[in-house]
Parts: structure tokens; sequence; C-alpha cells
């Protein structure tokens, strides 16, 4: 039975569904926020000199989140832009053995 259900022949409301799932849930809560606590944490480690010291595990996470916070509208709007219609052929159109390979020849 769940072979059959993630099989299935894309329908409308499949393509409403996975795309909402991924622009309204997976990218701001999800992707978001791990895409700035990683790069904080790049930034933060420095190479150990006075120069640049590396910080505190509780200040990168306390600046990563205040930069998400602060960008997420925004970041939102642009994501909306690029993804929405993305998902409306990777849902919509694309059997399922095809969407990996489109996903990422859309991502380069």
């Amino acid at each position: 039975m769940p072979v059959r259900f993630v099989l299935r022949k894309p329908t409308r409301l499949n393509n409403i569904l996975g795309g909402a799932f991924d622009v309204f849930f997976h990218i701001p809560f999800m992707y978001l926020p791990s895409f700035y606590v990683v790069r904080e944490l790049i930034f933060a480690l420095g190479d150990g000199t006075v120069e640049q010291p590396a910080q505190d595990i509780s200040e990168v996470l306390r600046n990563s989140f205040q930069e998400y916070k602060s960008k997420l509208a925004e970041d939102a709007v642009a994501s909306c832009k690029i993804f929405i219609p993305a998902h409306v052929v990777t849902f919509g159109f694309l059997p399922v053995h095809f969407r990996v390979p489109w996903i990422l020849v859309r991502s380069t």
C-alpha cells in the first residue's frame, strides 16, 4: 500500500501539498536555521589567533539565531520566488523517478 501511494501519478493536490510543505515548513524552519548555525560555526572558529579568536558555542548559537530571525522575512520571500515555480514542475509534471535529477539540475 505505501509503495502505491508514493509511486502514483502526480495530481494537483500532490503538487500543492508537496510545494507548500517545502516552501512553508521545510525551508524556513529546518533548512534556514541549520544553514545559519553552520555558517556561523565556520566563521566563528577562526584560526585561534588574537586577531581572530574562536567563539564560545553559546555565543555562536545566539548570533546565528539572531541573524536567522532578522533575515527570515527576506529569505522567505526569496525562497518563494525561486521554489514555488520550481516545485510546480517538480511535484506537478515529473514522475517520481525524475524528481531527484531535476532537483540536481535546478540547483546548479
